[in-house]
């Protein structure tokens, strides 16, 4: 455990959690360095520091922040300004947003842990003076492949967000893409320019085949849920990464080759398709998920921001200011609820109408003023430090295999196989509805199969993140519409005011080439490296 806080200094801890923008390719001052790995011990140790640092950069807070931006949410009057100008679109908010800072410098940060972790193992695999067993030498190679892999995302992330979508055409562009990091010099790189966005998918692709060749295929599958990256999470990943790169074939291949891993319930009634679903995300032992990090009542769980629930002694009463009452009670408290469209794309037969958009009371659930919210965040009551109060914690998933139907289906039908993109998508929609099942000749066109495979994809992924990217990938814009009908009671009740969502930016509407759909590199960057500041996303 030393070895691990010395790995993840305070220093380093305080950057990647608190999230201040900093100069990338550079250690947080004063943060010491490593010795060489000396043997297999010190190189578990060290990865088990990698992942703890992933369990906040992979939560579900950091990877809404784009989707503040989106048509999904609208501000409520608990926001306090917090969120305000990233919602409502304001040049000067957005350009240098802490929330955008942090999710910048929290992916670079882990770029820089794992390419250090890569130096080091392979410093030790090389090193003839050090004894190896042939076993040690490969569980340091899979090693390396699960960093690579995390590297891989980290870059992902990073060019979905600071670099325009894969075109055909600019991808070769030497400005087009991000910085890339694939070594461990923090001085010597401290200035560098970005790469191409063909070099940068280029890079991912490479350090996935790396680690598809180099994770056993059973490897860290003693748990379920995996705790650690498995070879079919690389592969997980390259189909994202050939999703966004346009590579169809490459996408589908990647979920062919572990989708059949992860069994979804197409066969059971309405009562066993509920409980396969409620497993996903509030028991968290379904075998639809891939990797789920590891999280105990003690340490690496979150709680969403979104869903903002908390279990909590407070005033029996809100009209009667002479009642000092005190009970427990659930409170909702959000500054973003779900726009009332989002509610209406899930059919009555939608199982996770109620499983992950539930109704619950804003403010407080037991006043009545039901709205629907991520319920499917509400958290995994076994991670509950005290059984009797709810602490709506739940672990990272960093990929459940619903979203690899969503690519395979789309990869499909960009291919031309329409039938089978019809096919793929009923097969898993026939998963998450209690009856009535599409017939996947209702989507007899190219056209009308992803307009399906869109829908679901909102169904489905809601609150993890995908919305703001998707609109890019896509090319769209969007419109923002009215709010869910409730919280114009919820005002009177509670704000004295006639809604309690904030009116400004409620219409807001945007072309998909407004220049704020893809993110500027931070301020502090920026003045760091000139190349970034010549090289400007925002021009």
């Amino acid at each position: 455990m030393k070895k691990i806080a010395y790995f993840l200094s305070a220093a380093v801890l305080a950057f990647a959690m608190v999230f201040t923008s900093c100069d990338v390719t550079r250690l947080p001052e004063g943060t010491p360095l490593q010795e060489p790995f000396k043997n297999i011990l010190m190189a578990k140790q060290n990865r088990d520091a990698v992942y703890a640092l992933l369990i906040g950069v992979e939560s579900p807070n950091n990877l809404n922040t784009p989707d503040i931006q989106s048509d999904l949410y609208h501000l409520t009057l608990l926001d306090n300004n917090s969120l305000k100008g990233l919602y409502a679109w304001q040049e000067q908010s957005v350009l240098d947003h802490d929330d955008i800072n942090s999710y910048y410098a929290s992916y670079y940060q882990t770029l820089m842990q794992a390419n250090y972790f890569i130096m080091r193992a392979e410093e030790l695999l090389a090193n003839e003076g050090i004894s190896k067993t042939d076993a040690d030498k490969g569980l340091l190679k899979q090693y390396i492949g699960e960093m690579k892999t995390i590297r891989a995302l980290a870059h992902w992330r990073l060019i979905q967000r600071f670099s325009k979508p894969w075109d055909n055409a600019t991808d070769s562009n030497p400005q087009s893409g991000i910085i890339l990091m694939t070594s461990y010099d923090p001085l010597a790189t401290a200035q560098s320019e970005k790469a191409s966005r063909a070099d940068v998918y280029k890079a991912m692709i490479e350090d996935l085949d790396y680690a598809i060749a180099n994770i056993p295929a059973e490897a860290n599958k003693d748990v379920k849920p995996a705790i650690y990256l498995t070879r079919d999470y690389a592969y997980a990943i390259k189909a994202r990464v050939c999703l966004t790169k346009q590579d169809w074939q490459g996408a589908l291949d990647a979920c062919n080759a572990f989708i059949d891993n992860y069994p979804i319930n197409i066969d059971g009634d309405a009562q066993a398709k509920t409980k396969s679903i409620h497993s996903i995300w509030r028991t968290e032992d379904s075998p639809e998920i891939l990797v789920r990090l590891r999280a105990t009542a003690q340490q690496g769980a979150v709680r969403s921001s979104v869903l903002a629930a908390s279990h909590r002694l407070g005033f029996s009463s809100f009209k009667d200011l002479k009642d000092t009452t005190r009970v427990w009670a659930v409170y909702y408290q959000p500054s973003l609820v779900l726009e009332q469209w989002v509610a209406d794309l899930y059919s009555s037969n939608d199982i996770r109408k109620t499983e992950y958009i539930g109704q619950r009371g804003f403010y407080k659930n037991a006043w009545g003023l039901n709205f629907h919210t991520l319920t499917k965040f509400e958290g995994n009551e076994a991670l509950n430090v005290d059984p009797k109060v709810l602490q709506f914690k739940f672990g990272v998933h960093l990929f459940n295999v619903g979203e690899a139907y969503l690519i395979k289906a789309e990869a499909l039908a960009q291919l031309g196989k329409t039938a089978e993109a019809a096919e793929t998508i009923v097969k898993f929609e026939k998963s998450r509805l209690s009856d009535s099942y599409p017939d996947p000749a209702d989507f007899g066109t190219k056209d009308e199969v992803l307009e399906e495979i869109y829908k679901e994809r909102l169904r489905e992924l809601v609150g993890e993140g995908t919305r703001l990217n998707d609109l890019v990938r896509l090319g769209k814009g969007f419109k923002r519409t009215a709010p869910q009908p409730v919280f114009k009671e919820v005002g009177n009740a509670i704000f004295d005011k006639p809604s309690a969502v904030q009116d400004e930016a409620i219409d807001l509407e945007k072309p998909a080439n407004d220049k704020m759909f893809i993110w500027e590199f931070p301020l502090r960057d920026r003045e760091n490296n000139k190349h970034l500041d010549d090289n400007r996303n925002w021009k």
